[in-house]
């Protein structure tokens, strides 16, 4: 997971890409943005973690795009986040080909990920900020974003899914500027990811979830292995 932290706390919040909230498997962790391979029509969810003693505001950027509204965890809260905070619509990553002289400067961001994490503070203020209203207790690197079919290239990006039934409330809170740290995804077709023998036995290609050597059936959603 690429983790780009200013933070002094001992801890920094942390985020993963889920489905069905089992973690998917992150790909160039050594890269600013970690790699994620999708299904088309995958809905998926963003688990965050708030490890302070104090609240935390999230900003989430898709496919180049800031959210209007920020996101505020509590102190120590764990959420997995699964919808748009200006709708109620599950996060959704969907496929599609674009001509190949067309797709470089077009879909450069599509599939991006950007989450920043932020501090409270007196200084600044965020006028919009929307907060969970119940806790889940738990526990610019190069690389080609299309897959080349003849003369055209699937890319993807993060739409609008099913209907959710998360809900939050509008808070007012003041927070640093600056972010303490910033996690980066990018997410790209599955036809993209080269595949190994390892990676079809031990993840499940719907659910995300990992298998142990000899299952023939995900035990968490049934698909074929």
């Amino acid at each position: 997971m690429a983790n780009l932290s200013l933070s002094a706390n001992e801890r920094t919040p942390s985020a993963f890409i889920t489905i069905n909230k089992n973690r998917m498997k992150q790909y160039n962790l050594e890269s600013k943005s970690s790699i994620i391979y999708m299904k088309d029509k995958t809905e998926f969810e963003l688990e965050l973690e708030n490890p302070w003693d104090t609240e935390c505001l999230v900003n989430i950027e898709l496919n180049g795009k800031s959210f209007e509204s920020g996101l505020v965890l509590k102190a120590k809260e764990h959420l997995f986040l699964d919808r748009f905070l200006e709708s109620n619509k599950k996060f959704m990553f969907s496929t599609y080909t674009v001509e190949e002289q067309d797709e470089r400067h077009e879909t450069k961001k599509n599939g991006k990920v950007s989450l920043s994490f932020h501090e409270p503070s007196v200084r600044y203020h965020w006028n919009k900020a929307l907060s969970s209203t119940t806790m889940t207790q738990l526990p610019e690197f190069t690389i080609s974003d299309d897959v080349t079919y003849e003369n055209t290239k699937e890319t993807g990006t993060i739409e609008e899914g099913s209907p959710s039934d998360q809900s939050f409330i509008e808070t007012i809170e003041s927070f640093n500027a600056f972010p303490n740290n910033t996690i980066e995804f990018k997410i790209l077709p599955e036809s993209k990811k080269q595949i190994t023998s390892k990676d079809i036995r031990n993840y499940c290609s719907d659910c995300g979830r990992r298998s142990k050597k000899g299952f023939n059936y995900c035990p968490t959603c049934g698909t074929k292995l």
